[in-house]
């Protein structure tokens, strides 16, 4: 009969990574009726505004003929075209990867795992929501200047 091995016994478990711990605290928080299967789209979400803050601030340094060129090719809704293409990818992705098999392994970890361990995930989750809400408000404002840019650019050109 066959066993494993001392030192196979002996390693720590592999810690799960960033996304996978906040996946599983927002399938941990919603609430049983809440369809917490659905998690994932929220990681999409948390990808997709940190992805969108470089293109916000470089938006504010462009010259004002490139910002003329990107406003009326896309009639003037550029970052329709921004959004879209990330977030199909990004959700698609989550979707095979975050499932109801990705939190069990991630509680199973949390139960070999101190409570010292949990309760600093937990922290960091708190923090990259957070950091989540801000950076989704700072591209709405970013985004929001780029556009009134545009307007302003298309108004003295346009006879």
């Amino acid at each position: 009969m066959k066993t494993t091995s001392p030192h196979k016994r002996d390693n720590p478990p592999k810690s799960p990574k960033i996304f996978d711990h906040i996946f599983y605290w927002l399938w941990h928080y919603t609430p049983s009726g809440g369809m917490p299967h659905r998690s994932f789209l929220i990681i999409s979400i948390i990808r997709l505004a940190f992805l969108f803050l470089p293109f916000a601030v470089a938006a504010q340094f462009i010259s004002d003929d490139t910002l003329l060129h990107v406003y009326l090719l896309t009639e003037g809704h550029p970052e329709a075209y921004l959004v879209m293409f990330p977030f199909v990818i990004f959700a698609a992705w989550d979707m095979c990867r975050y499932k109801e098999k990705k939190y069990l392994a991630v509680q199973a970890y949390y139960e070999r795992s101190g409570g010292m361990e949990r309760l600093r995930h937990r922290r960091r989750f708190l923090l990259c929501i957070t950091a989540t809400i801000l950076v989704i408000a700072l591209d709405i404002w970013l985004f929001t200047l780029y556009q009134d840019r545009c307007i302003a650019i298309f108004r003295e050109f346009s006879p």
